[in-house]
């Protein structure tokens, strides 16, 4: 089965990698994650050229992914993630993935997998937190039934990955959200826009993975 796989660049993780802290420790970050693409489709949408990130070996000079570069900022990751709509193939799941939050290749690979496996409409890839700058998931009786964003509503955040079983489904919850404006700060994020599945009566797969396996920059 082919999968799409989005990447997209909040507009921060890439272009700040020269800038204060330990920057090579997050070349070798982003590195780890984007020389590893999980999808036969693969697109990172960012505002960074392709020489750039090629230059810092972020991306090698033959590599699958294809960049896709935003001409202006655009409103929040689930707009973001839109821009590359029309490459994706029409009826194979797709995955975003944020470039900030890096997830250990082996754990993302099975996240996926287990999605498909489960025949979910969508899923999302959690972790135990309380940071209140993170998306959360409100689970009962192990099903979530509802995504609030950046309000700490148990101790289940996002990590950012989120699995559609096709991007017409992707586009629908899209449609949803900006509808109904599922927006706050002048963002729409994607986790909010997964309610428009839950409302429906569908279901949202999860699977929760360790501190150890994530990191968030």
């Amino acid at each position: 089965m082919t999968l799409n796989a989005i990447y997209l660049d909040g507009g921060s993780a890439l272009d700040s990698l020269e800038i204060g802290g330990n920057s090579s420790k997050r070349i070798e970050i982003m590195s780890a994650s984007l020389l590893a693409p999980v999808g036969e489709n693969n697109f990172l949408i960012t505002s960074s050229s392709q020489n750039f990130l090629e230059s810092k070996n972020i991306l090698p000079s033959q590599s699958n992914i294809k960049v896709f570069n935003m001409r202006r900022p655009t409103k929040g990751a689930l707009a973001t993630a839109l821009l590359a709509i029309d490459l994706v193939s029409s009826s194979q799941p797709v995955v975003l993935i944020p470039t900030n939050s890096i997830v250990n290749a082996g754990e993302l690979r099975k996240f996926i997998d287990q999605m498909i496996v489960d025949g979910v409409s969508a899923g999302s890839l959690l972790i135990k937190s309380n940071r209140p700058d993170y998306s959360y998931a409100r689970i009962h009786e192990n099903r979530v039934i509802e995504f609030i964003e950046k309000t700490v509503v148990g101790d289940m955040a996002t990590t950012g990955v989120f699995y559609f079983k096709d991007k017409n489904l992707l586009l629908q919850c899209a449609k949803w959200a900006f509808v109904n404006s599922q927006i706050l700060n002048s963002q729409f994020f994607v986790a909010p826009s997964l309610n428009y599945i839950l409302t429906s009566g569908q279901e949202v797969g999860f699977t929760v993975i360790d501190e150890s396996n994530y990191e968030h920059l």
